[in-house]
């Protein structure tokens, strides 16, 4: 169940996610291979690559301390 959850909170945290910040953080911090469409295609596989890490560490965390909480709770 909690993993089933983890990832249902993953994949709506990606979607919510501003691409533009994170495209701008891309071109500005991260140097991406390539030339015309291959460096576009590139930059948009990283930008979705940080937008589903950032949302799996953020379910994560969200899932740790409501188990957290929970068990602080009953004590």
């Amino acid at each position: 169940m909690k993993i089933l959850l983890v990832l249902v909170l993953a994949l709506l945290g990606s979607f919510f996610l501003p691409d533009g910040s994170l495209t701008d953080f891309v071109i500005n911090h991260l140097p991406v291979p390539g030339d015309g469409e291959e460096g576009m295609d590139n930059l948009a596989m990283t930008v979705n690559l940080i937008k589903a890490l950032l949302s799996g560490v953020g379910a994560y965390l969200l899932l740790t301390l409501l188990h957290w909480l929970r068990n602080r709770l009953n004590k």
